[in-house]
């Protein structure tokens, strides 16, 4: 795969400080937009029928859920990131 003249490499947006693979990746399941919408509509739905102050917490554990998934994510990412490594260090040292 060919880069053009004004695509930067890998290597120089990560130096750059542009590359943030967590950003930018989005399920290609054709289901997940589906999902997410469903999941979106019945929160505005419950919210609707909860007092303000519930909906205050609500609001509090969907902060929570949140960063938990970021946290996940992370960890998912270093995951196959040193899976990435390890294979390579296979396939470098022939084994």
């Amino acid at each position: 795969m060919k880069r053009s003249v004004t695509e930067k490499s890998l290597l120089r947006q990560m130096f750059d400080g542009e590359f943030y693979p967590c950003e930018n990746v989005v399920s290609e399941d054709p289901a997940y937009r589906t999902r997410s919408k469903e999941m979106y509509e019945l929160k505005e739905y419950i919210k609707q029928m909860l007092p303000p102050e519930d909906v205050k917490q609500m609001d509090k554990l969907q902060d929570l859920q949140q960063q938990t998934q970021e946290m996940e994510y992370f960890t998912f990412f270093a995951e196959g990131y040193r899976c990435g490594v390890l294979l390579m260090i296979e396939l470098i040292l022939g084994k």
